[in-house]
Order: C-alpha cells, then structure tokens, then sequence
C-alpha cells in the first residue's frame, strides 16, 4: 500500500506542510525578513507577503523573477518591491 500526496491548486498551505528541514529553514528565514520589512514600513507582516507565499516559496524555491511571479500572491508590485529581497534569501545570500 502507498499513499499519494495529492495537491489541489489553490488548497491551502499550512505550516505542517514543510516536509523537510531545507523547506523550514527557509520559511523561517523568510518570516523573519518579512518580520523586518513589516516593521520598517509599519505594516502587519501579512501586508508584505501572506504565510501561503512563504510556505510556497520555500516549497518551489524560485530562482528568478519569472518563478517567483508564478507564486499565488505574488504579482508585480510585490515583485517590484520584495523580489530581488526574497530571490537573495532563497538563492542563500541573506
């Protein structure tokens, strides 16, 4: 007997969800840079990237620019303002 890991688009990601140690570091990494970024621009964390697109970051680990945009919540503006930020953090250079 095996069991599938069956995805719906558009499901919900939750925390538990991370399945290796990779994928958990660097959603950490990410809420903690978001954690920054909220405080500087005196927003709520959510404002800057939803923990969906975090956890779907450190899932797909996107390489540029073009993957980072196929990130559900991630469009233009967010691209415009935090992409080059969340690429230097996946690609390991913050």
């Amino acid at each position: 007997r095996c069991e599938l890991d069956v995805q719906v688009p558009g499901a919900a990601l939750h925390r538990d969800d991370i399945t290796c140690d990779d994928e958990g570091e660097l959603f950490e990494n990410l809420r903690a840079w978001r954690r920054r970024e909220a405080s500087t621009q005196n927003l709520p964390p959510y404002c800057i990237l939803s923990d969906r697109a975090l956890l779907q970051i450190a899932r797909m680990k996107p390489q540029n620019e073009a993957a980072l945009r196929l990130i559900a919540g991630v469009g233009d503006t967010k691209i415009e303002k935090y992409g080059d930020a969340v690429l230097a953090i996946v690609r390991g250079k913050i």
